[in-house]
């Protein structure tokens, strides 16, 4: 379990230092704000398992190089984009929510 804290402690410092990055599969910004952060670790108002959370704050430690290199996939949902990107030879999914005046938001990796 300790080898989560630090997990957890790394990736929260890195994440909120983060601010934006540029997408080019949206041709826009992506912003990085506490929604996005609380959702990897919580999903409505449950805890994710450990195992999902690990897995989701390892991947967003690449986040920068993985989102400039990101294509939109398939999204059936208003307002939200899944973007698609191959790292390490496994297919990563992000989710991206637009709000209300027009910024997208980081909301989920897996």
């Amino acid at each position: 379990m300790a080898d989560y804290w630090k997990l957890y402690e790394e990736v929260k410092s890195f994440y909120f230092k983060i601010g934006k990055i540029y997408c080019a599969a949206l041709g826009d910004y992506i912003v990085f704000d506490r929604r996005g952060f609380r959702h990897m670790l919580n999903r409505s108002h449950n805890r994710r398992p450990i195992v999902d959370q690990i897995r989701r704050l390892k991947h967003l430690l690449r986040i920068k190089e993985i989102l400039p290199r990101a294509h939109l996939g398939v999204s059936n949902r208003t307002g939200f984009y899944r973007l698609l990107v191959k790292d390490n030879g496994k297919e990563v999914k992000i989710i991206i929510m637009q709000l209300k005046d027009g910024r997208k938001c980081y909301v989920s990796i897996m």
